[in-house]
Protein backbone atom coordinates (compact mmCIF):
# COMPACT_ATOMS: atom_id res chain seq x y z
CA UNK A 1 0.00 0.00 0.00
CA UNK A 2 2.73 2.42 0.82
CA UNK A 3 3.93 2.24 -2.77
CA UNK A 4 0.57 4.29 -3.81
CA UNK A 5 1.86 7.51 -1.97
CA UNK A 6 5.10 6.98 -3.75
CA UNK A 7 3.45 6.53 -7.34
CA UNK A 8 0.71 9.31 -7.03
CA UNK A 9 3.69 11.97 -5.80
CA UNK A 10 5.82 10.77 -8.79
CA UNK A 11 2.17 11.75 -10.91
CA UNK A 12 2.49 15.09 -8.91
CA UNK A 13 5.84 15.55 -9.39
CA UNK A 14 5.64 15.44 -13.55
CA UNK A 15 2.46 17.34 -13.80
CA UNK A 16 3.82 20.30 -11.79
CA UNK A 17 6.55 20.21 -14.10
CA UNK A 18 4.65 20.31 -17.07
CA UNK A 19 3.30 23.85 -16.83
CA UNK A 20 7.36 24.86 -16.79
CA UNK A 21 7.61 23.56 -20.18
CA UNK A 22 4.36 24.92 -21.68
CA UNK A 23 3.70 27.95 -19.85
CA UNK A 24 0.68 29.26 -20.65
CA UNK A 25 -0.54 26.80 -23.11
CA UNK A 26 -3.02 24.68 -22.35
CA UNK A 27 -1.85 20.77 -22.56
CA UNK A 28 -5.35 19.67 -22.50
CA UNK A 29 -5.52 21.14 -25.94
CA UNK A 30 -2.39 20.42 -27.28
CA UNK A 31 -1.97 16.55 -26.02
CA UNK A 32 -5.91 15.84 -25.14
CA UNK A 33 -5.26 12.15 -26.99
CA UNK A 34 -1.95 11.63 -24.46
CA UNK A 35 -3.97 13.43 -21.28
CA UNK A 36 -6.94 11.09 -22.13
CA UNK A 37 -5.21 7.96 -22.03
CA UNK A 38 -3.12 9.15 -18.73
CA UNK A 39 -6.65 9.55 -17.14
CA UNK A 40 -8.18 6.14 -18.28
CA UNK A 41 -3.95 4.05 -17.07
CA UNK A 42 -4.47 5.95 -14.04
CA UNK A 43 -8.46 4.77 -13.32
CA UNK A 44 -6.97 1.27 -14.73
CA UNK A 45 -4.94 1.09 -12.03
CA UNK A 46 -6.54 2.53 -9.34
CA UNK A 47 -9.27 -0.33 -9.86
CA UNK A 48 -6.99 -3.17 -10.51
CA UNK A 49 -4.89 -2.17 -7.26
CA UNK A 50 -8.70 -2.73 -5.55
CA UNK A 51 -9.23 -5.83 -7.26
CA UNK A 52 -5.93 -7.18 -6.26
CA UNK A 53 -6.59 -6.06 -2.35
CA UNK A 54 -10.04 -8.10 -2.87
CA UNK A 55 -9.29 -11.02 -4.85
CA UNK A 56 -8.62 -13.90 -2.94
CA UNK A 57 -8.27 -16.28 -5.64
CA UNK A 58 -4.28 -16.43 -6.68
CA UNK A 59 -5.62 -16.69 -10.58
CA UNK A 60 -7.27 -13.46 -10.79
CA UNK A 61 -5.04 -11.80 -7.95
CA UNK A 62 -1.86 -12.12 -10.30
CA UNK A 63 -4.03 -10.85 -13.32
CA UNK A 64 -4.97 -8.12 -11.50
CA UNK A 65 -1.19 -7.32 -9.93
CA UNK A 66 -0.10 -7.22 -13.80
CA UNK A 67 -3.03 -5.08 -14.97
CA UNK A 68 -1.97 -2.90 -12.01
CA UNK A 69 1.70 -2.91 -12.81
CA UNK A 70 0.90 -1.72 -16.92
CA UNK A 71 -1.30 1.00 -16.15
CA UNK A 72 0.64 2.52 -13.35
CA UNK A 73 3.99 2.46 -15.79
CA UNK A 74 1.57 3.73 -18.82
CA UNK A 75 0.30 6.48 -16.65
CA UNK A 76 4.35 7.34 -15.77
CA UNK A 77 5.23 6.71 -19.92
CA UNK A 78 2.11 9.44 -21.12
CA UNK A 79 3.64 11.93 -18.69
CA UNK A 80 6.93 11.72 -20.41
CA UNK A 81 5.68 11.95 -23.73
CA UNK A 82 4.48 14.86 -22.54
CA UNK A 83 7.53 16.31 -20.83
CA UNK A 84 10.31 14.84 -23.37
CA UNK A 85 8.78 13.45 -26.13
CA UNK A 86 12.02 11.76 -27.31
CA UNK A 87 12.02 9.88 -24.18
CA UNK A 88 8.97 9.45 -23.83
CA UNK A 89 8.60 7.30 -27.20
CA UNK A 90 11.28 5.21 -26.49
CA UNK A 91 10.09 4.66 -22.65
CA UNK A 92 6.67 3.79 -24.50
CA UNK A 93 8.43 1.28 -26.61
CA UNK A 94 10.46 -0.57 -23.73
CA UNK A 95 6.68 -0.44 -22.10
CA UNK A 96 5.52 -2.32 -25.11
CA UNK A 97 8.27 -4.86 -24.71
CA UNK A 98 7.12 -5.49 -20.97
CA UNK A 99 3.56 -5.71 -21.68
CA UNK A 100 4.27 -8.46 -24.30
CA UNK A 101 6.16 -10.20 -22.44
CA UNK A 102 4.31 -9.98 -19.47
CA UNK A 103 0.90 -11.23 -21.51
CA UNK A 104 3.43 -13.94 -22.64
CA UNK A 105 4.31 -14.92 -18.84
CA UNK A 106 0.68 -15.11 -17.87
CA UNK A 107 -0.95 -16.61 -21.09
CA UNK A 108 -1.95 -19.93 -19.08
CA UNK A 109 -3.73 -17.69 -16.44
CA UNK A 110 -5.39 -15.48 -19.41
CA UNK A 111 -6.63 -19.11 -21.01
CA UNK A 112 -7.78 -20.31 -17.60
CA UNK A 113 -9.51 -16.76 -17.10
CA UNK A 114 -11.01 -16.71 -20.63
CA UNK A 115 -12.25 -20.67 -19.73
CA UNK A 116 -13.71 -19.48 -17.21
CA UNK A 117 -15.90 -16.50 -18.39
CA UNK A 118 -16.77 -19.25 -21.37
CA UNK A 119 -18.40 -21.26 -18.67
CA UNK A 120 -20.06 -18.78 -17.09
CA UNK A 121 -21.58 -17.69 -20.29
CA UNK A 122 -22.16 -21.10 -20.89
CA UNK A 123 -24.44 -21.33 -18.01
CA UNK A 124 -26.13 -18.08 -18.59
CA UNK A 125 -27.26 -19.64 -22.00
CA UNK A 126 -28.23 -22.86 -20.38
CA UNK A 127 -30.67 -20.58 -18.06
CA UNK A 128 -32.04 -18.38 -20.92
CA UNK A 129 -33.10 -21.79 -22.87
CA UNK A 130 -34.16 -23.43 -20.13
CA UNK A 131 -36.52 -19.81 -19.10
CA UNK A 132 -37.58 -19.98 -22.95
CA UNK A 133 -38.63 -23.72 -22.81
CA UNK A 134 -41.13 -22.61 -19.30
CA UNK A 135 -42.15 -20.38 -21.33
CA UNK A 136 -43.40 -22.10 -24.08
CA UNK A 137 -45.51 -24.26 -21.48
CA UNK A 138 -46.99 -21.64 -19.43
CA UNK A 139 -49.18 -20.84 -22.69
CA UNK A 140 -50.21 -23.62 -23.99
CA UNK A 141 -47.33 -24.36 -26.71
CA UNK A 142 -46.10 -27.96 -26.68
CA UNK A 143 -44.89 -28.37 -23.44
CA UNK A 144 -41.00 -28.81 -23.08
CA UNK A 145 -38.71 -30.41 -20.23
CA UNK A 146 -38.10 -27.74 -17.65
CA UNK A 147 -34.06 -28.87 -17.57
CA UNK A 148 -32.29 -29.23 -20.96
CA UNK A 149 -28.20 -29.74 -21.49
CA UNK A 150 -27.75 -27.21 -24.74
CA UNK A 151 -24.17 -28.02 -24.78
CA UNK A 152 -24.82 -29.41 -28.14
CA UNK A 153 -26.26 -26.54 -29.20
CA UNK A 154 -23.81 -24.60 -28.63
CA UNK A 155 -21.38 -27.19 -29.97
CA UNK A 156 -23.87 -26.79 -33.07
CA UNK A 157 -23.50 -23.24 -33.06
CA UNK A 158 -19.69 -23.44 -33.18
CA UNK A 159 -19.55 -25.70 -36.22
CA UNK A 160 -21.75 -23.40 -37.99
CA UNK A 161 -19.32 -20.23 -37.14
CA UNK A 162 -16.81 -22.10 -37.78
CA UNK A 163 -18.14 -22.84 -41.06
CA UNK A 164 -18.73 -19.13 -41.62
CA UNK A 165 -22.59 -20.08 -41.71
CA UNK A 166 -23.51 -17.57 -39.33
CA UNK A 167 -26.72 -17.23 -41.14
CA UNK A 168 -28.09 -21.33 -41.02
CA UNK A 169 -28.10 -20.48 -36.93
CA UNK A 170 -30.40 -17.88 -37.12
CA UNK A 171 -32.78 -19.73 -39.64
CA UNK A 172 -32.86 -22.32 -37.20
CA UNK A 173 -34.26 -20.29 -34.56
CA UNK A 174 -37.80 -20.26 -34.10
CA UNK A 175 -37.74 -16.28 -33.70
CA UNK A 176 -41.45 -16.04 -34.53
CA UNK A 177 -42.69 -18.56 -31.33
CA UNK A 178 -39.86 -16.59 -29.31
CA UNK A 179 -41.36 -13.46 -30.01
CA UNK A 180 -44.57 -14.03 -29.55
CA UNK A 181 -43.81 -15.08 -26.30
CA UNK A 182 -41.76 -11.98 -25.31
CA UNK A 183 -45.08 -9.89 -26.47
CA UNK A 184 -47.48 -11.46 -24.44
CA UNK A 185 -45.40 -10.57 -21.48
CA UNK A 186 -44.02 -13.57 -20.09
Amino acid sequence: MAGHGAYFSLIGVLVALIPLKYGTVSVFQTHHVIIAMFFVSVLVYVLASACEVILGAAQLRSIAASTSLLAKILALVLLMIILDPKMGWLLMFLWTLLFIWRVYTSREELSQLCESLYNAVLQAGERLYNAVLQAYGRHGMAEEPNVVQIEPVYAKAGDIFRKKYARALFEEVPWSAIWSVLESGA
